[in-house]
Order: C-alpha cells, then sequence, then structure tokens
C-alpha cells in the first residue's frame, strides 16, 4: 500500500526543511588517465603518481585496472620524494595496554579446573614497547611519509583475570575492556593489548598450558571497545617483541583493511588482507606478490601492501577518529530515524512478522518516539540509539529523494534478520542470523520523481545488530540524480 498523499506532505514538512546529503562526485577515470600520461611525458612523475592514485582511490575501478595501477605506483614512486613533514601527514593514534599478569582458571571440555599464572619480566615489557616503536617507524617510511603512528604504552598491574573464549583464548574485549577506564570514547583509533600466556623455561617460567585460539587477533570498532579498532595478542616467550613489530605490523593492517571499507566506504578490492601472502610456487592469495623463499619473514609483503595498495591520500586520510570525507561513503545512507527498542524473545521470525507499529504509515502514531541517527561510516549501529541488549528489534526510516522516475536497486545489510519497506509495501524479508556487511540482500525498485519513504526492520538475535542501506543502479554502480533526505 503507498501512502496516502497527506502523509507524504507530513513527512516532507519534517525531513526536506533539515537539509540533505548530496553524494559528492567521482573522478573520470579516463581524464585521470589522460592527465597521467601527459604528466609522464614532461617528467612531472609527482603529477602522474597522483593522478594514477586518484583513479585508484577516487573512480569506479575493477581487479585488472587496479592491477595496473599497482604496476604504475611501483614504477613510479622511486622517482617521487616521500614527504619529510610530519605536520604534512595523517595521525593514527594507538594505545597499548600490558597486562603485567595474567591469573586465568578456566574448564576445559570435561569440565576439569585449570590454572595458569604468568608476570611480563621488565625486559619483555621493553621489548613490546620497542616493538611498538619499530611497527610505527615502518609505517612511517612505507607511507612515503604520509602516515604517522601516535601511540602511549600502559602497564596494568592489576591481573587479568578471564580470556575470551571457551575451549581456547585470547586477551579479546569482552575480558580487557572492563580494565581500561582511562580510555575515552573515540580517544584512539586501535587498542593494541598483550596478555602473557606462555613463559620461558630456561627462565623458570613455567606454569599450566594455555590453549589459545589464535597467536593475535584484529576486530574492527564493537559496542564494547570504545570507538576504537582492537588487536589482542597472546604473548609471551618472546611472541610480539620482535623489533622490527611484525606482529604488530601484521594485525594493524588488518584495521587498516576495515576502517578503509567499512568505516570510510572505499571499495573492496584496494587493500589485500595481510593474510593474502604466499610463497613462490603457492597458489591464491594476493596476485600481484610472492615472497621469495630466500626471505625469512613478511615484511616485503606488508611493504608490498603498504606502497601498491594504497595510495598518498588514503594514508593521510585514514582514522576511525575523525569522520571521514569522501565520494564513496556518501554513496551510502548515513542518516536515519529510528525507534524502539521492542521485544522480541521468543518471538517467532525475530518478530519480524510482528507489526510493532503501524508499518505503512509509520509516523502516524503519536506515541512513538523517533530518534535521529547519524552515522560515522556505512554502518547503522543500532547501540548508537539504544542500550546493548539482546533479543531486540528496531525500525529504522530513510528518505531517498529522487530528480526523476527511473529504475534503482536497494542493496542493504543487516545484523541480523530484516525487512524491508517501500512507501509502506513489504519488498523484502529476511529473516536470517549473520553479521552486516554490504550487497547481502539486492532489491529492483522503483523510484518515483520526489521522496521515497523507507522502512527498514531489523532484529537482534545476539551480539552487535547494525544495517547498512544504499541505493544504486542496476548494475551496483552510484545512481545519479538521488539524495539522502537528512532527518530532523
Amino acid at each position: 500500500m503507498l501512502f496516502r498523499g497527506s502523509v507524504l506532505v507530513g513527512i516532507f514538512v519534517m525531513l526536506i526543511t533539515a537539509g540533505t546529503v548530496i553524494a559528492a562526485p567521482l573522478l573520470d577515470a579516463t581524464a585521470e588517465r589522460a592527465a597521467a600520461v601527459e604528466a609522464e611525458k614532461r617528467g612531472d612523475y609527482d603529477s602522474a603518481l597522483l593522478h594514477y592514485e586518484n583513479i585508484f582511490d577516487s573512480c569506479i575501478t575493477d581487479a585488472t585496472l587496479r592491477a595496473e595501477l599497482r604496476e604504475k605506483f611501483k614504477a613510479l614512486r622511486p622517482k617521487v620524494l616521500p614527504n619529510t613533514d610530519p605536520a604534512n601527514a595523517g595521525v593514527w593514534k594507538s594505545r597499548a595496554y600490558i597486562f603485567r599478569t595474567l591469573d586465568f582458571t578456566w574448564k576445559d571440555k570435561e569440565g576439569k579446573d585449570h590454572h595458569a599464572t604468568y608476570t611480563f619480566r621488565d625486559d619483555e615489557i621493553e621489548a613490546i614497547k620497542a616493538a611498538m616503536q619499530g611497527f610505527a617507524d615502518r609505517v612511517w617510511k612505507h607511507s612515503w611519509g604520509n602516515l604517522r603512528i601516535e601511540y602511549d604504552v600502559k602497564v596494568i598491574d592489576e591481573p587479568l583475570t578471564s580470556l575470551d573464549g571457551e575451549d581456547s583464548f585470547w586477551p579479546g574485549p569482552g575480558s580487557c575492556m572492563k580494565y581500561f577506564d582511562d580510555l575515552k570514547y573515540g580517544e584512539v583509533d586501535n587498542i593494541f593489548v598483550y596478555a602473557k600466556v606462555r613463559g620461558d623455561k630456561d627462565k623458570g617460567e613455567e606454569s599450566e598450558e594455555i590453549p589459545l585460539m589464535l597467536l593475535a587477533g584484529a576486530l574492527g570498532v564493537y559496542s564494547d571497545t570504545k570507538g576504537a579498532a582492537y588487536i589482542g595478542c597472546n604473548s609471551g616467550g618472546g611472541w610480539c617483541m620482535d623489533p622490527s613489530g611484525e606482529v604488530q605490523w601484521h594485525e594493524w593492517l588488518h584495521s587498516v583493511q576495515w576502517t578503509l571499507e567499512v568505516h570510510q566506504c572505499y571499495p573492496p578490492g584496494l587493500m589485500a588482507s595481510s593474510d593474502s601472502g604466499r610463497k613462490e610456487g603457492q597458489t591464491g592469495g594476493d596476485p600481484c606478490f610472492r615472497l621469495k623463499e630466500s626471505e625469512k619473514n613478511w615484511l616485503p609483503f606488508y611493504v608490498h601492501i603498504m606502497e601498491e595498495h594504497a595510495t598518498r591520500q588514503l594514508w593521510r586520510v585514514l582514522s576511525i577518529r575523525n569522520k571521514p570525507n569522501n565520494p564513496w561513503l556518501s554513496l551510502y545512507c548515513q542518516n536515519f530515524l529510528v525507534c524502539g527498542p521492542f521485544d522480541i524473545k521468543d518471538k517467532p521470525n525475530q518478530g519480524l512478522d510482528i507489526p510493532f507499529i503501524d508499518e505503512t504509515d509509520p509516523l502516524k502514531s503519536t506515541d512513538v518516539k523517533w530518534k535521529a541517527i547519524t552515522t560515522s561510516g556505512r554502518n547503522l549501529d543500532f547501540f548508537q540509539a539504544f542500550e546493548p541488549s539482546e533479543y531486540k528489534l528496531a525500525y529504522a526510516l530513510i528518505v531517498v529523494k529522487s530528480d526523476k522516475d527511473q529504475l534503482a536497486q536497494v542493496r542493504l545489510g543487516s545484523d541480523d534478520g530484516c525487512k524491508l519497506f517501500q512507501n509502506g509495501r513489504a519488498i523484502l524479508y529476511a529473516p536470517v542470523l549473520r553479521g552486516a556487511d554490504t550487497d547481502q540482500n539486492i532489491v529492483d525498485v522503483q523510484l518515483t520523481k520526489g521522496e521515497n519513504i523507507f522502512l527498514l526492520k531489523v532484529a537482534n538475535a545476539g551480539g552487535d545488530w547494525a544495517a547498512i542501506f544504499r541505493i544504486t543502479d542496476l548494475h551496483g554502480n552510484p545512481l545519479k540524480g538521488i539524495e539522502y533526505v537528512k532527518p530532523k
């Protein structure tokens, strides 16, 4: 059922007067290539590299074109001087927390109790600090002087008494974040956490062996990480203490990929995963790199990622603390009205079949309180509006203004299940359990000239609670002539 005309007028007055968000234009790849070729001919390699970089980070590309551009980066970077002024570089802020002592008790699958205690020696703490500095030095060098890592290290003397996991363990946010009372929301871009889970037998450091989930792991921003990406390290026995900072660099590159793709909304495929390195003779992974058998570590691969899978501009703007401003982010809806939460515990299909409000006329009920939410990236995090909780459901109202009648696609992701209405008519039903990612559901729609009202219903069956919404053409490319109206 379509909204009645009087309802549309009411929505128009409420929403359009608050302003709109207009998608910033992407650059034209043909024009950028022509400028790059001309600059190369006259020996202006800095300008040539800039225009090739513009194609990479500000134009629509495919895997073949990106591979060609990476070859250009490899050829031109040695001809361009790096930045040497820290004031002209971007800043990524990190904080490292070192738990001096781990005092951990756990049960195995048979219910038997186990206990281990390990304490970092002073020389080990100094070695972790040296590794952090080695990591920071490498980022500065291989971003061509366009990103500097600012970090501090804090040692926590209160023993860490729990680890995340059931049968295997790591110092994850569920166990560790409660210790970081000094950390303010949005203060840093990422957190490093070190817990000693093994000792040196030759130094008499023996305790019960802890089953480890992983050696080190990286997460994006979660509801309980205070706006920062998270890296947890199972340390000890020299692990995470190499002065090269190899472990820190590897895990941080995961945070970089998350930041670029999720927070800043650059297209997938620009940044390679630091897990995608392969040796000579192996298949899969990053197709434009193979580690030589003579190499003793993966540092050359991380150099390749930083110098050939990113532009100078990407390093300068890389941040979670600061709201991104690029043409890719504006292709996603960032402004919503939300209402809820509604209890769905023991409800079938995550409560998606139950109309908690008038879904054909959502602004009609005066007892429903709507709250305006502006996202910092592509993800609408419902915990921005509601207390973290499970088995809840909420609605998000989205207004898309089109300058003409046109066919389009709604591309959305959700955590967990969702239902979508356009102008009061249900057009998508997905009672699924999943984490939110782009384009998990794609629906062809007819946009009418003027305002088009979408109502998104999203359930949380546990864990995070989020949605991602954008409008594209029928091929998934940016759609001209639309605006996401900012609600008030």
